[in-house]
């Protein structure tokens, strides 16, 4: 197993989810330039991955938030939580690539 498969398996073992299960549910991030100026969004909805991201960061549980926005479920929150994650991973990569 390369790099990338191994850093894959660990990162769905943190999170909660087999890597097919969330390839399963990974159509339910997107991007539609014309829902919410083309942001990450739960499909479906117009509740983007950086609403969730700051209801998260200001302390709400995903209880709380599927409690005000039932249309959501776990999945979604883990979804949006593993969207930014491997954004972040593949920004990281971009920027150690062009700086070296």
């Amino acid at each position: 197993m390369g790099d990338t498969g191994l850093i894959r398996s660990i990162f769905f073992e943190v999170i909660g989810t087999s890597f097919s299960e969330f390839r399963a549910r990974s159509g339910d991030c997107h991007r539609d330039p014309e829902i919410c100026f083309g942001k990450p969004c739960i499909k479906g909805t117009r509740i983007t991955v950086g609403d969730i991201l700051g209801w998260l960061s200001a302390g709400m549980t995903a209880a709380e938030i599927i409690e005000d926005y039932p249309e959501l479920q776990e999945i979604h929150i883990r979804a949006a939580l593993a969207f930014a994650a491997i954004r972040d991973k593949m920004t990281k990569v971009f920027i150690h690539e062009a700086v070296a």
